[in-house]
């Protein structure tokens, strides 16, 4: 018999499930769920859409992460130049 951690590889190497998808999973669960995903292809077909979907939301997800950063820094800069264009002159 397969060790859990043997499952969740087998899960992540063939059907891109990964480990912390499948860690609530006990170990009989993980061999449940590696049966029918050999044992059905629609089963195997959803979990693949499902991978595809989430690798793409991940990049979508970085790239947000970055634009905004991107954002609050020219922002900030443009915060920087305005308040030293604005301050009062000395009478």
């Amino acid at each position: 018999m397969a060790a859990k951690d043997e499952l969740q590889n087998a899960l992540k190497e063939n059907f891109r499930i990964n480990k912390n998808i499948s860690q609530p999973l006990n170990k009989e669960e993980c061999e449940r769920l590696l049966a029918l995903l050999y044992r059905e292809p629609s089963a195997a077909k959803l979990v693949e859409s499902y991978a595809d979907k989430n690798s793409s939301l991940r990049g979508n997800n970085a790239n947000l992460g970055r634009r905004r950063e991107q954002a609050k820094r020219q922002f900030e800069d443009l915060q920087a130049k305005t308040s030293t264009k604005t301050k009062p002159k000395n009478q």
